[in-house]
């Protein structure tokens, strides 16, 4: 390429269009495809992602996040890797929520909703005010573990979903909001009512 470049670029003249052909162009190329792809940017379709509940402690304390299952006798297995068939109740806890306010009445003032999602980002449940009136005595201003419960239907996808829980005191102002990554596996149960 060198001997072709002396052999035809011979001249001082020529030595400019060689300089223009080596330096110049390529700069060019290079601008021009920047160009081509910042303009593909602008045209790239927006997509709008779901936006994931931002995760918060004010106010309030506890201890961990877990995972349980509850027998029908009521036994509670906390659990390591919190993997469900699909039917089978998840219950997502906060231990030892502490530091409510209590009301004139004597009594804690709480509140909580819970919030379900697939893996696509697209909410399952949406629950309020799960706790009813929500006024308790609560010893030493602690709740021991408050929890939401979120049953999947037997069809159900299989695959990963995420739960948020949030607890208010409605009383002092404070509020957490977590969230806990559980699996449904391909396997379901169909509970039966029998009589």
């Amino acid at each position: 390429m060198k001997k072709f470049l002396k052999k035809f670029f011979h001249k001082k003249r020529d030595r400019k269009i060689k300089h223009a052909i080596l330096v110049i162009i390529p700069l060019m190329i290079v601008a021009a495809v920047i160009g081509i792809n910042e303009g593909l940017k602008d045209m790239t379709p927006a997509v709008e992602l779901p936006v994931e509940p931002e995760l918060f402690v004010e106010g309030l304390m506890f201890d961990e996040a877990l995972f349980a299952k509850v027998s029908d006798e009521g036994e509670v297995t906390f659990l390591e890797e919190p993997i469900y068939k699909r039917g089978e109740a998840v219950h997502f806890a906060l231990m030892n929520v502490r530091e409510f306010q209590k009301g004139e009445d004597g009594k804690h003032w709480l509140d909580m909703s819970i919030e379900v999602r697939n893996a696509e980002g697209e909410v399952e449940l949406f629950k309020e005010h799960s706790l009813g009136e929500g006024k308790f005595e609560l010893e030493n201003n602690t709740a021991p573990s408050p929890s939401g419960v979120f049953v999947g239907a037997p069809d159900l996808q299989a695959g990963t979903y995420i739960m948020y829980l949030t607890i208010y005191d409605k009383i002092g102002g404070g509020k957490i909001r977590q969230k806990g990554v559980f699996e449904f596996s391909e396997e379901s149960i169909v509970r039966r009512v029998g009589f």
